[in-house]
């Protein structure tokens, strides 16, 4: 079973597809990613450490015509828009322990 047969890829003219095993093991990732987040928040920066504008220098021009490896766009959450995340919910956090 797949969960969806509906992404194609430009390059060599197939569809990408991603089974339902894939579709858990992703799923339990990104949990795990928010859970540790949530767990490590006291560790990062409370204020983003980037200038305005700096992800605009880190995008493709074009969104890209085929599928994205999921390894890669998973890193580019943590490389590419954590720096850009303010951690306002820090100083409340500070303020109810």
């Amino acid at each position: 079973m797949f969960i969806y047969d509906h992404v194609f890829s430009c390059a060599d003219k197939t569809w990408v597809t991603m089974d339902a095993a894939e579709f858990r093991q992703r799923g339990r990732e990104m949990v795990d990613y928010i859970a540790n987040y949530l767990e490590n928040i006291r560790e990062r920066n409370v204020v983003h450490s980037v200038s305005p504008g700096y992800l605009r220098d880190l995008l493709p021009e074009e969104a890209p015509r085929d599928p994205e490896n999921f390894d890669d766009v998973f890193k580019d959450i943590e490389r590419v828009i954590m720096p850009g995340v303010c951690m306002n919910n820090c100083f409340l956090n500070r303020c109810l322990t």
